[in-house]
């Protein structure tokens, strides 16, 4: 579901910087717009999103056991019926709290406060919204599960707030106020955050709260409270309150246009990464390109100069696209060489996550330098039909259209499955070079381009100064030779060195050609 074709996005950091401070996000009852409210599920969604707080309700049932759930009877979320303090804790484990908002949460339960703790400690921070607990008993658990401070509390009534503070004279805790008065009344219970309704803020109240260390937290729950996103930004706030984390964070990213947010999913049990870098002028209502590009060896989605260099010059020349910059595996760099040894699958889930969350073109425009032109020229001769054009970079490795394996310390192998399979033959290349000496990749090392290939435009560009030069050039002429629309650049690099006054100009001739290369192809009629 495209949530209205909101845009979905995750924050970069824990918190996310704006005009110098951190913004901290606080998710109302958990991500309710993408699992239903107050579950393991929106807690979850919550931790993926990278939001600060989940804030949830706590309840106790009949016989004691303290819930999560925000309305004092089971009817509205639940497959149940009658005020939860009224059932036993037998009943309450029954019941389904997931298929109200959608079939794929059928079966999710009403959740147990403790097991929660236990599942998210570590993970995110707790807004304690106390509707009916045993306080001493609740406090004791939040010590318990490491909580205590990483946390705060609130009540609908003064009463609760003295209570606590006898309890725990510093555990955090949040008041609301209207006004500077009433700001000076609750210092009184040493509160940490202050929670206000926008209307109610001035530059005096704002002022008084920070001279005496108070956090401001914006209140923006209402319907349509989306559209007072953009102001709590530009306030003082120093937290917001809200139901769409994800709408908040798109707005964020383009405050920060420079930053990255960070994805993450769970792939073979293993948490897997990439980084979307997200247009100025970012529309939602708008089809983007996906610009993927692929770092180098040991590098990371995160800084890979390549894709902060092309989000720059996309912006400039106007090439609509969101440049995705996945995190391939080091510890298996043959996987990311040689992607249909499995990260060919990582990068169709990154595409398939994305394309839940953004209006997007069907195929994607592809680059990488060293390790991510190894990937992305192979990628797209086995997925041709996914790719519209492709800017492989300074490969340490190439497979010509013929099936023969360039290797730049070597030379070309004829026989790519003959050469790998005999482990003696590591000795003739460099260190760097000798994972691929395996039955696994000699299987695949040459593999042919599928049909289609070669009706997608290639710019290979290497530096005249890398060891690389003389293999890459040989590719290039391979896909000439095969049929291949080419264009080919070679500017005066090396293999590295990029941040020296000497060469910087060289090295952006990368992004340049590659954002101009992009930009004509997908200027073409007929797209």
């Amino acid at each position: 579901m495209r949530l209205g074709r909101i845009i979905c996005l995750l924050a970069v950091l824990s918190a996310t910087l704006v005009h110098g401070r951190e913004l901290e996000i606080v998710a109302h009852r958990g991500a309710n717009h993408l699992a239903p409210e107050n579950t393991f599920a929106a807690a979850q969604k919550c931790v993926e999103l990278r939001v600060d707080y989940v804030e949830i309700d706590v309840r106790t049932s009949k016989d004691g056991v303290m819930y999560i759930l925000h309305d004092k009877t089971l009817d509205r979320t639940t497959n149940g019926t009658g005020e939860i303090s009224a059932r036993s804790s037998d009943y309450i484990d029954t019941l389904d709290a997931g298929s109200w908002f959608g079939s794929e949460f059928s079966g999710e339960k009403v959740p147990r406060l403790k097991p929660f703790l236990e599942a998210f400690k570590g993970k995110i921070k707790i807004y304690f919204d106390v509707k009916g607990a045993d306080l001493a008993k609740l406090v004791e658990l939040v010590r318990e599960t490491g909580f205590d401070r990483n946390c705060f509390f609130w009540f609908s009534n003064d009463a609760q707030a003295v209570a606590l503070r006898k309890l725990d004279p510093d555990i955090p805790l949040k008041m609301n106020a209207v006004d500077v008065d009433g700001l000076k009344r609750v210092l009184a219970y040493n509160p940490q955050i202050i929670e206000y309704r926008l209307e109610n803020l001035t530059p005096e109240f704002a002022a008084f709260a920070h001279q005496n260390n108070l956090k401001l937290m914006a209140h923006t729950l209402e319907d349509g409270a989306e559209k007072n996103y953009q102001a709590i930004i530009d306030s003082p706030a120093d937290m917001v309150n809200l139901d769409r984390a994800r709408l908040m964070f798109e707005l964020l990213a383009k405050t920060n246009p420079g930053k990255p947010i960070r994805r993450t999913f769970k792939m073979g049990g293993v948490e897997r990464e990439y980084f979307v870098r997200l247009s100025r002028t970012f529309d939602p209502a708008k089809t983007y390109w996906p610009l993927v590009s692929v770092h180098g060896g040991g590098g990371n989605g995160r800084n890979h100069f390549l894709s902060i260099a092309i989000r720059e010059k996309a912006d400039r020349l106007g090439l609509n696209t969101i440049v995705v910059s996945p995190s391939f595996s080091n510890s298996d760099f043959e996987a990311s060489r040689f992607p249909v040894l499995g990260e060919d699958l990582f990068l169709k889930k990154v595409l398939e996550q994305l394309r839940e969350d953004y209006l997007l073109h069907s195929k994607i425009l592809l680059t990488g330098y060293s390790r991510g032109g190894q990937f992305s020229h192979r990628f797209t001769f086995s997925d041709p039909d996914l790719v519209k054009a492709v800017a492989p970079f300074s490969a340490g490795t190439w497979t010509t259209p013929d099936g023969k394996l360039l290797i730049h310390t070597y030379g070309e192998v004829k026989d790519p499955q003959k050469f790998l399979a005999q482990a003696e033959n590591a000795s003739l290349v460099s260190d760097s070079f000798k994972g691929p000496f395996s039955l696994r990749v000699a299987n695949v090392a040459g593999n042919r381009p599928k049909p289609g290939a070669s009706q997608v435009p290639f710019l290979v560009m290497c530096g005249s100064l890398d060891e690389r030069f003389e293999t890459s050039k040989a590719f290039a002429l391979s896909l000439i030779e095969a049929g291949f629309a080419v264009e080919a650049g070679w500017p005066g690099t090396a293999h590295g060195g990029r941040t020296k006054e000497a060469v910087k100009a060289e090295f952006e001739k990368y992004s340049s050609r590659a954002v101009d290369f992009f930009h004509r192809i997908t200027s073409q009629e007929g797209i």
